[in-house]
């Protein structure tokens, strides 16, 4: 099945959302759906509690959406003054299957609701098994609401296989002056305690803006990862800005004897590729994780992994490696999608 929505298509007025679509949405079916949206408009949402936004899912393990998400505008959608976790303007979610394709050059603005700009969720049930692929390429986030929500939410949960996601030339709350309203620019985060089998998310993040205002409080970078998973990721080129001075630009957190990150921060030192940051860059290894930095050339201390990375980068502010009584191990290269 194929869903086109195309050439100026326009969406508004509404309180539940505009479109949704799901693959195997009935228990035991395999079916595939593919999703192209692009070129439209979703805006001014019904009332003081409405939608008008978009759901992208699957549901059975043996089913696939697959999407073209491509130069949409949202705006004024998702309104309400009660934060709903897991909401998120445009939300895409997989309780089984697979959740493939490209997320390309949207404008999501002026969201005034208490909800995630881009929301990318895998959370299968006992029995089924779930994954991501997803390119997100171009797009431009900004004014979502303050309140303990992210202008890109990812999180990838129990039974959810090996999976891979490219974020690249992003530009998140870049509105100018007091606005610019996220709380994170991006969190990711993965966890599996279902005992059925790790996974690892490769995941690419190359040549995007964040920016954070004075009025957040939280990192404008924040990776996580627990619970018999591995993140092994490549940051190049990206611009990390918050204009409060107490505050972290990227925090990326290995938590706990069953948890790895490896981490490429240019590991090559190349000029081109360099990320800059203006606060604190925090790499963190807890509770007997293991945590792997390419290009580090052996198994260091904290102090010496700053020093790496911060001779690597462009960091104006602290770099600080927290290494829990371990050491960060060399790995000479940390797969990407």
């Amino acid at each position: 099945m194929t869903l086109n929505v195309q050439n100026g298509s326009e969406f508004f007025g509404l309180a539940g959302e505009a479109l949704q679509t799901t693959a195997g949405d009935d228990t035991g079916v395999s079916g595939d759906i593919n999703t192209n949206i692009s070129n439209s408009t979703f805006r001014d949402a019904a009332g003081a509690t409405g939608a008008n936004s978009i759901f992208i899912g699957s549901a059975e393990t043996n089913a696939t959406n697959t999407v073209n998400i491509d130069a949409n505008t949202f705006s004024n959608v998702k309104v309400s003054t009660t934060p709903l976790g897991n909401e998120s303007v445009v939300r895409f979610q997989t309780n089984g299957g697979a959740l493939n394709g490209t997320i390309s050059n949207n404008t999501i603005h002026n969201t005034n609701g208490r909800r995630n700009g881009l929301g990318i969720v895998s959370e299968p049930p006992v029995g089924k098994t779930a994954s991501v692929d997803l390119i997100i390429d171009g797009n431009d986030i900004d004014d979502i609401d303050a309140f303990q929500f992210e202008g890109i939410f990812i999180s990838l949960r129990d039974r959810t296989t090996d999976s891979e996601i490219s974020l690249i030339n992003n530009n998140v709350g870049q509105k100018p002056g007091s606005e610019g309203d996220v709380d994170r620019g991006i969190f990711i985060q993965t966890r599996d305690n279902s005992g059925v089998a790790p996974f690892t998310l490769y995941l690419l993040m190359h040549n995007n803006i964040f920016y954070m205002d004075s009025s957040a409080t939280d990192d404008v970078v924040g990776v996580d990862c627990e619970d018999d998973t591995t993140i092994s990721m490549t940051v190049t080129s990206n611009t990390f800005t918050h204009s409060n001075a107490s505050a972290q630009c990227f925090d990326a957190e290995a938590e706990n004897t069953a948890s790895t990150i490896c981490l490429n921060m240019n590991a090559t030192g190349a000029g081109a590729t360099q990320n800059t940051a203006n606060r604190e860059i925090e790499v963190e290894r807890d509770n007997g994780a293991t945590y792997r930095i390419e290009g580090l050339g052996a198994d260091s201390a904290a102090a010496a992994v700053a020093a790496f990375l911060n001779g690597n980068n462009s960091f104006t502010g602290t770099i600080t490696a927290l290494d829990d009584g371990g050491l960060f191990l060399d790995s000479a290269g940390c797969p990407s999608p």
